[in-house]
């Protein structure tokens, strides 16, 4: 009888502990699915020992199963990896600088261009979300809207370039600019 009250008892709470331990798992836990020529990090071995292991850069070449991938490193060979050893890569951008068009000290630099993506309307009028201008009297929304398409120009999503003020950054004269040190971004690395 002892024994059948005490299997009762140990049945009910592990349930109990199972529902936690569940919870808690489930609540960081996230399903990794990659798509052909989607780039990842893998977490590759330098050498024979676990702890000279390196993420790298690397390429989904193959989906074999939900769960794993074929990978292509960045020295041409592919490795057959599971989803665990696979993390997306997330390029992070930490700084933006702004040159002069003169400025020839840092020669050639490319701009990027964003593809209008989405086909907006021509005047900002069109943009607006009717439910947003609903606190307004019908004659200030016609007012608002007549400005905005009479200003379009000022109005956009798009950034430009203005040339309306000229910036100019100062030094003092035989000013060495410091060196920085590189260094390893664990955001870009390991998600």
């Amino acid at each position: 009888m002892r024994f059948e009250t005490a299997a009762e008892f140990a049945d009910k709470h592990a349930k109990i502990a199972q529902a936690q331990y569940t919870k808690y798992y489930n609540k960081h836990a996230v399903d990794k699915r990659f798509q052909v020529g989607e780039q990842v990090v893998v977490l590759d071995k330098d050498s024979t020992h676990k702890t000279f292991a390196r993420w790298q850069l690397g390429t989904i070449t193959r989906i074999r199963s939900p769960y794993s991938y074929d990978v292509q490193m960045p020295d041409g060979s592919t490795r057959y990896l599971y989803a665990n050893k696979i993390r997306k890569f997330i390029a992070s951008v930490q700084s933006v600088g702004v040159v002069n068009e003169q400025d020839e000290d840092f020669g050639s630099i490319e701009c990027v261009t964003m593809p209008n993506q989405i086909n907006e309307p021509t005047l900002p009028s069109q943009r607006i979300n009717p439910q947003q201008l609903e606190h307004l009297t019908p004659k200030q929304c016609t007012r608002l809207l007549a400005v905005l398409d009479e200003f379009e120009d000022c109005f956009t999503d798009t950034p430009k370039h203005c040339t309306l003020i000229l910036h100019e950054i100062r030094v003092s004269d035989g000013f060495q600019p410091k060196a920085s040190r590189a260094y390893l971004d664990m955001n870009a690395v390991w998600p």
